[in-house]
């Protein structure tokens, strides 16, 4: 409101300049009450979240990849022509059990050669034993008779060796993978026959931050979710830490092992690891939508006792889905604004639709 003060010199009148002043103290009156009206009625409806004292699981989460416990090639040790191919691709197969035949014709008639040398040699050193024994030939030639006797024991030997080589067995409890050759080939000694892989029990390689170098330990039970079973959980067991940080990345290798008997994950599967390090008793906890952050500081919008909104700054925890731990800033029972604060300001007044009474 503007008013020309010549004009109410103009008015002349004692009675026009008072009842001039009267309509500017109403005036101005009735702006400020205006003005008070309208600030005490601007209320922003949110929704609060008590803050909870509880026993707080610190979870660590990381991302890994599932290993064969065992992985090996299966080699032959003896040459030769592959005759007979007994096991499959995929098959599951045990420890000693045939998986193909090499041609062993050769190895038979060498174990035969080495048989007869051997029978020979034992016949020769029980005559020469009873003539050493009466002194009828000397020591050292008694020992060339023993000696040619270990050579043909050993001869013998070999030869049985190379005469079970030629099955070649698998040495260790798995499912084939690729096979490499074909019926037929002639394989050196040391050709890849068979991929072989120990899957009832997985290995499973993941990292953590440097920070839980302390507090992680063997034993502990890991959860595995693979996106081939986003419905399951899988769980296993830490059994080794690098006690070395990692310089690139400054963090640590930690490996657990994953119980696989039905054969559901597979080696070289992508998972998400979870790991409990550790309990927290009597953890602040809230909401993790009642957190708000700004250029690197945390705060929450507490609800005071006149239900006007405060703003605190906090110190965070650990984290976990839908929750995260206050080390500092708000208290056991306080009220946090977990939905509306977007529209607050410190001092602002609010209606609590958690905390309305029962109709």
């Amino acid at each position: 409101m503007s008013l020309n003060l010549n004009s109410i010199r103009h008015l002349g009148h004692p009675l026009a300049l008072g009842s001039v002043a009267v309509f500017l103290l109403t005036a101005c009156g009735q702006g400020a009450a205006d003005n008070g009206e309208a600030q005490e009625e601007r209320v922003v409806t949110v929704e609060s979240a008590p803050v909870e004292e509880r026993d707080w699981n610190v979870t660590v989460r990381s991302v890994g990849t599932l290993r064969a416990d065992e992985e090996v090639v299966v080699r032959n040790e003896v040459a030769g022509v592959v005759r007979v191919i007994e096991a499959r691709e995929g098959q599951l197969v045990e420890a000693g059990d045939v998986l193909l035949q090499l041609d062993d014709e050769r190895a038979h008639y060498a174990l035969e050669r080495a048989i007869a040398a051997y029978e020979e040699a034992r016949t020769n050193r029980e005559r020469r034993e009873s003539l050493f024994n009466d002194q009828l030939i000397s020591e050292e030639e008694w020992m060339q008779v023993q000696a040619a006797y270990r050579r043909a024991a050993a001869e013998r030997g070999l030869a049985e060796r190379e005469q079970r080589d030629t099955r070649v067995r698998a040495p260790l409890s798995g499912v084939l993978g690729q096979r490499h050759v074909a019926l037929g080939d002639y394989v050196q000694v040391g050709t890849a026959l068979f991929d072989l892989v120990k899957v009832d029990e997985l290995k499973l390689t993941f990292d953590l931050a440097e920070r839980y170098l302390t507090r992680v330990q063997t034993g502990l039970t890991v959860r595995v979710e693979s996106p081939a079973h986003p419905d399951e959980t899988f769980r296993g067991e830490v059994d080794f830490i690098d006690p070395m940080i990692r310089r690139s990345t400054r963090t640590i290798a930690v490996r657990a092992r994953i119980d696989n008997e039905d054969g559901r994950l597979k080696p070289n599967q992508f998972v998400k690891v979870e790991v409990d390090i550790d309990t927290v008793a009597y953890a602040v906890v809230v909401p993790e939508e009642a957190v708000l952050s700004d250029l690197g500081e945390f705060m929450c919008y507490i609800i005071d006792d006149e239900e006007r909104a405060e703003i605190r700054n906090v110190t965070l925890g650990e984290r976990e889905p839908g929750w995260v731990q206050i080390l500092s800033g708000v208290n056991v029972g306080e009220r946090v604004v977990a939905v509306g604060h977007q529209r607050l300001q410190p001092g602002t007044r609010v209606r609590d639709r958690n905390n309305e009474d029962e109709p």
